[in-house]
């Protein structure tokens, strides 16, 4: 049975199974830029166990498959298998259409039952049939599996190779049910990224990162648009195609926060108070929360409210039980009295927020999530002032704002976050869970983050005022820093724009170079040249480094020499930030 068949037989749906899912109904999707040609493989063999289990991987993958926004962005498709054979629809481009797919198809397995599969012919089925009617955007197939037998895997792995190889396909092995040994152990062979679930029900926070790892190349078309260089050596790039840099982990369970919520006093509040606590404590569940000053992957909570007259109130601290129900008892005890007014002063409870998380640092990086109703700048406190100063001190800022009694909501609240991080009470659990792991995506005192737009990315730089011969040019830390890599648009941005605002210089060493004058250009000897920036002019066969030089008209230019000669050069360093996964010492320079 195909499944473009089936949307016409949906009304057959046995009566052994009744849906208890509206097909119509879409949550708000958070991944709105992702534009990726997605297909879910779903095991309904006998390796799941029993039916019980495959409606609950169903369901996650009902719920997996409501991040996305479809249309011109996401298109996706669905494969089967185990319930009486190898089933794979055409792409869509709805998620009624997705959901109903699925939902058919768990109706076959109730009415079919559970059969032995065989992943080499899952991938060779999605070989064969899957780029019918893509649009030829990055390829993602997520494959959602129980079975992990090494006779199966190995014989799979041609296939997924030559899907990664020849075909550009970024596979995602998903190994559920693993309750005796949650380790992938076999089936991450098949795939560029892998996870595992000791459970058949796929918890939020790993539908969130499945979701993530299948957008990291999103608006990549096969075949390329333009042609790279011939036989290159070494890998492109180390980000994923289409990046500037390293995205940043958002793994909500391992975030190390130092995390204060500011919540807003007013009658506009008040009528909301029970959707905010219950926003802020569904937030808290996807962290690890410990007041511990021993350093780990725990967060510690505290909560700041603040009114009309600038009064502030700590009423959580860092040293309290840090626990859902000791922080919802403190939450629900707060509540603003109905007869406040309709404003309140923003700058207070941000100021009020930066003295306590200065006189209570951690190993923890410090983050605030502002949670705000109205606006208020006619006084003299000036919330963008205040919402600069965390910044300054490496604070970053989630702001969350609610609409104010007259159904109006101001984006100057938007404005006071960090690049990316601002959300509205409309916005989806999954979106609040990443804000905060993104509070964590940020580099140690003294270094400039890469950040593009609203991306935050995991790379930081350093500008070394101390001259040196580029061949001697070494970072602090030869274990994690290496000279920079200016292989972008935005990433040359960044580096000149470094070294033009600390100390200005004509001549700066980044880390572009080749062995000798007959080797190909490389980034650290790691990552190939594929000619951005473009040398301004020729390069003899004794120059084996790479440099930038600017203009008379303060353009920069990318010139190369032996490295040995001259008076030396300034030189960038880069290092990967910190994020949830990275524990890195934040006062370090």
């Amino acid at each position: 049975m195909n499944l473009r068949l089936v949307i016409a037989v949906l009304c057959v749906a046995t009566a052994a199974f009744a849906q208890n899912w509206d097909c119509s109904v879409q949550t708000t999707a958070w991944y709105s830029r992702c534009q990726v040609d997605l297909t879910v493989a779903i095991d309904m063999s006998s390796a799941m166990g029993d039916i019980q289990n495959v409606d609950a991987l169903v369901q996650s993958v009902q719920n997996l498959l409501t991040y996305y926004v479809y249309g011109s962005n996401t298109v996706a498709s669905v494969i089967t298998f185990g319930a009486g054979g190898i089933d794979s629809s055409n792409f869509v481009n709805d998620y009624t259409s997705l959901c109903q797919l699925v939902k058919s198809e768990q109706n076959q397995s109730h009415a079919n039952g559970l059969y032995t599969a065989n992943l080499r012919t899952v991938l060779q089925t999605y070989q064969i049939s899957q780029p019918a009617n893509a649009r030829e955007y990055q390829r993602v197939l997520v494959l959602l599996s129980a079975i992990d037998d090494e006779t199966q895997v190995y014989d799979a792995l041609p296939v997924a190779q030559s899907l990664q190889n020849d075909n550009n396909v970024q596979i995602i092995p998903v190994s559920v049910g693993r309750y005796n040994n949650p380790d992938n152990a076999y089936l991450s062979l098949l795939g560029n990224q892998s996870f595992a679930s000791s459970s058949y029900d796929l918890g939020w926070n790993l539908l969130d990162s499945i979701a993530n790892a299948s957008c990291v190349n999103s608006g990549i078309t096969y075949p390329p648009e333009t042609v790279a260089p011939p036989t290159p050596t070494l890998p492109a790039s180390p980000y994923f195609n289409g990046s500037d840099g390293l995205i940043c982990a958002a793994n909500p369970k391992n975030a190390w926060l130092d995390l204060v919520f500011v919540i807003e006093h007013s009658s506009v509040t008040f009528s909301q108070w029970n959707a905010i606590t219950s926003n802020i404590i569904s937030t808290l569940t996807k962290l690890t929360l410990s007041n511990t000053l021993t350093s780990g992957h725990t967060s510690r909570i505290a909560i700041i409210t603040y009114d009309a007259s600038g009064t502030t109130k700590l009423q959580y601290e860092f040293t309290a039980e840090q626990t859902l129900r000791s922080i919802a008892v403190a939450l629900n005890r707060a509540k603003p009295l109905p007869t406040l007014g309709e404003k309140a002063d923003i700058a207070s409870g941000l100021n009020a927020a930066s003295d306590y998380l200065n006189t209570h640092s951690s190993f923890r990086a410090p983050g605030v999530v502002l949670y705000a109703a109205s606006y208020d700048d006619s006084g003299t406190n000036d919330p963008q002032i205040a919402a600069e100063g965390l910044k300054a001190d490496l604070t970053k800022i989630v702001t969350v704002s609610y609409d104010a009694a007259n159904g109006v909501s101001t984006p100057k609240i938007d404005a006071l976050s960090s690049p990316g991080l601002h959300l509205s009470s409309q916005s989806s659990l999954a979106q609040f869970g990443w804000a905060v792991s993104q509070l964590n995506c940020r580099c140690a005192h003294g270094w400039t983050q890469l950040i593009v737009g609203e991306v935050s990315y995991a790379d930081c730089f350093f500008y070394q005022t101390t001259t040196s011969l580029q061949a001697f040019a070494q970072c602090n830390n030869l274990n994690t820093d290496i000279l920079a890599l200016a292989s972008t648009p935005a990433r040359l941005d960044s580096i000149t724009n470094l070294i033009s605002k600390e100390k200005p210089t004509n001549e700066v060493s980044i880390g572009l170079l080749r062995n000798d004058g007959t080797s190909q250009w490389t980034w650290q000897n790691v990552y190939a040249y594929f000619g951005y920036p473009a040398f301004s002019q020729g390069y003899t066969t004794t120059d084996t480094y790479g440099y930038l030089s600017k203009t008379g008209n303060n353009t920069w230019q990318l010139l190369a020499d032996d490295g040995l000669t001259g008076n030396g050069r300034f030189f960038v360093c880069q290092q990967r930030s910190g994020d949830t996964d990275n524990i890195i010492d934040l006062k370090a320079q």
